[in-house]
């Protein structure tokens, strides 16, 4: 009975640990979108040169991905 109640408490933790990574992540994905966005606007309102910041936009893509 005590190894079944230590079980359960430790899947009880898991699975709000479980929860909070879920969160993080949704809150870090928010924050690179709107980095992107922002990046875009410099990119585009800036004279950079378009394959320059064609390459930036892809890294910033690729890393958004990950999240």
């Amino acid at each position: 009975d005590s190894l079944v109640q230590s079980q359960a408490r430790e899947l009880s933790l898991q699975r709000q640990q479980i929860k909070d990574g879920h969160g993080i992540c949704v809150i870090s994905r928010q924050h690179m979108n709107t980095m992107i966005k922002a990046f875009e606007e410099l990119l585009q309102a800036s004279d950079v040169d378009c394959c320059v910041a064609e390459g930036f936009q892809e890294q910033l893509n690729q890393c958004a991905e990950l999240l």
